[in-house]
């Protein structure tokens, strides 16, 4: 039985009323559907569930989601998950984005983002167009964010580790959209994790409303007229959903609520005022998720935020990169379109440095923590490039390539880090290991082997 807290109980019973018996009932169910969303930047969902060929139901809330049961596999063990196909992620977290409706070309913030489903959600919706601004304050938080974008394999995603004042300060009505899904008491999530029971107390949806307005109101700043706020959360209280949002347009008269097609999406409507969005675990098959798509009226004035970018990679650099381009790719050079190269400069060898390819169109970062500054390309390492694990899974192909099968044992052995025995006429290239034709990291061809460049622990 499980023990909820006495005041949540009596929030609960206040929005639902008749229906808080079969809320009840619902949080008392096994929690036994995992959710997945497909990954576009690398296949269409009807291909992956090809792939997959397990049971799949379609979640009516996201085109690119599916709900599966947890007893069939585990699916974060699977080869092709780890070639970023497919990114775990329960379904009702699917709505945000699905709702805010990102498209090709659009500048995109996240701001509450790790662990990251939803910015890989974004890339995909991006198609490598536009600018993908992916935020978490926690520098440890962050790492998982980092490790999920590359895994995906966006090129266009900066990711940062700041407090989202000191963005406001630096993108200024920058945003075509932006998304909040932001930090809250976690009810939406009493089924399946008793920690959010256990650190639930009754004055915590007051605390987390001060920090969301707060969250807001910087999120409002970074936002161009004529752009969208997607607002969300994962909890019940209306302190922290409807409350929130009031609060915040009764000071932002700028803003209106844009409204969603709760029918065609196949969610509640909000209480208060219809515009918003909720997810209920009795109604819906998803835990509890509260969303509110917002727009900013005005005249976009169409800012210069940047001057025209310069590589700092100088000819010895270059060189080297295109080397590894000649000898080893299909490619002429490392520049997804609409970026730059760009070489972080270590302290203490300047001949030693990791080199990003940089999206175009970006204001100074200069100042601010920045965790990821594009796409990861590798490093110069004096007088070689070498390329970055998530530069294998950019990819879509290369001059040297092994792809194998998901049930082959040599997968399983290359993503434990075992050298493979592979007779093949190409000395010190790099090769692509792939799955199913998806690139799943390097390997470097030397005397009949296949050495492992795939960073165990990574994923």
């Amino acid at each position: 039985m499980m023990d909820l807290p006495e005041e949540f109980v009596k929030n609960i019973k206040g929005l639902l009323s008749d229906e808080a018996d079969m809320f009840f009932s619902a949080l008392e169910s096994d929690a036994n559907l995992g959710g997945l969303s497909c990954n576009l930047l690398k296949l269409s969902p009807s291909k992956l569930e090809a792939l997959l060929d397990m049971p799949l139901s379609p979640v009516k809330w996201c085109k690119t989601g599916f709900t599966y049961s947890k007893d069939v596999k585990r699916l974060s063990k699977s080869p092709l998950y780890k070639a970023g196909l497919y990114y775990l992620q329960e379904a009702s977290a699917m709505a945000p984005v699905a709702v805010l409706a990102p498209k090709p070309g659009d500048r995109v913030l996240d701001l509450c983002a790790a662990p990251g489903g939803k910015s890989v959600q974004i890339a995909g919706q991006l198609g490598g167009e536009g600018i993908l601004v992916a935020n978490d304050a926690s520098a440890t938080r962050s790492l998982a964010l980092v490790k999920n974008l590359s895994l995906c394999g966006a090129a266009n995603a900066v990711i940062t580790t700041e407090q989202p004042r000191r963005l406001a300060e630096r993108f200024y009505e920058y945003f075509d959209k932006i998304l909040i899904d932001a930090p809250c008491s976690g009810e939406g999530m009493f089924r399946r994790d008793s920690n959010a029971i256990k650190g639930w107390t009754g004055n915590k949806p007051s605390a987390c409303n001060a920090m969301q307005t707060d969250i807001l109101i910087c999120g409002a700043k970074m936002l161009k007229p004529g752009g969208r706020l997607l607002y969300s959360t994962c909890t019940f209280n209306q302190t922290e959903n409807e409350g929130t949002v009031n609060s915040f347009l009764k000071t932002h008269p700028e803003f209106n609520i844009a409204g969603i097609n709760h029918d065609l999406l196949g969610i509640s409507k909000g209480i208060g005022f219809e515009g918003a969005g909720r997810i209920w675990p009795h109604r819906q098959n998803g835990e509890g998720h509260f969303l509110c798509l917002l727009e900013k009226g005005g005249a976009d004035l169409k800012r210069p935020y940047y001057k025209k970018p310069v590589s700092n990679i100088d000819k010895v650099a270059a060189g080297l990169i295109s080397d590894f381009c000649k000898n080893n790719l299909n490619l002429d050079k490392l520049e997804p379109n609409g970026s730059f190269l760009f070489g972080a400069q270590g302290k203490i060898d300047r001949h030693s440095y990791p080199v990003y390819a940089v999206p175009e169109g970006l204001p100074d970062l200069s100042g601010l923590r920045v965790k990821r500054s594009g796409l990861y390309l590798g490093d110069i390492k004096k007088n070689r490039f070498e390329p970055s694990h998530a530069l294998a899974l950019w990819l879509k192909n290369a001059k040297h390539m092994l792809n194998l099968s998901a049930d082959d044992i040599n997968c399983m052995r290359y993503l434990q880090g075992e050298t493979l025995q592979i007779n093949y006429d190409a000395e010190k290239a790099w090769g692509l290991v792939c799955v199913n034709g998806y690139p799943l990291g390097w390997g470097r061809y030397s005397r009949g082997n296949l050495k492992n460049k795939y960073p165990i622990g990574w994923v």
